[in-house]
């Protein structure tokens, strides 16, 4: 997602993920946030925002000891809040169910990339929510 400062001050945004599964076979949250972002913007500077989500993060507690990833429908929403997302999209999972181990990845990676014209290199950065 790419945000732009239109205003005539400094700001900042904060760029949330959420996801849902519509048709999950035990009850999930209807809008669960998975990461975000606090972005920082000078006047008239745009910033590129991506979040890296692996599909573990999809995965629920079965039986209360066991992880695991059903495939179908996973909802996404980004934006400024839960309510005012400005991107929407679905997402198919497919494949058979899978339990995780040990070595889930828990984590959604955030890479922000400065879009400014003015700046020399870009402001790149690599950070974990969640």
């Amino acid at each position: 997602m790419t945000v732009t400062n239109a205003g005539e001050r400094p700001g900042t945004e904060v760029i949330q993920l959420y996801l849902s599964d519509p048709v999950a076979s035990v009850t999930r949250p209807v809008k669960q946030l998975f990461g975000y972002s606090r972005v920082h913007l000078k006047i008239a500077e745009a910033c590129r925002v991506t979040f890296v989500v692996h599909t573990d993060l999809t995965s629920y507690s079965l039986d209360g000891s066991r992880r695991v990833v059903d495939p179908g429908l996973i909802r996404v929403a980004v934006g400024g809040s839960s309510e005012g997302a400005l991107l929407r999209d679905e997402l198919l999972l497919e494949g058979p169910r899978r339990e995780l181990g040990p070595a889930r990845v828990m984590r959604t990676r955030v890479r922000t990339a400065s879009l400014d014209p003015r700046a020399l290199t870009p402001d790149l950065g690599d950070t974990e929510a969640g």
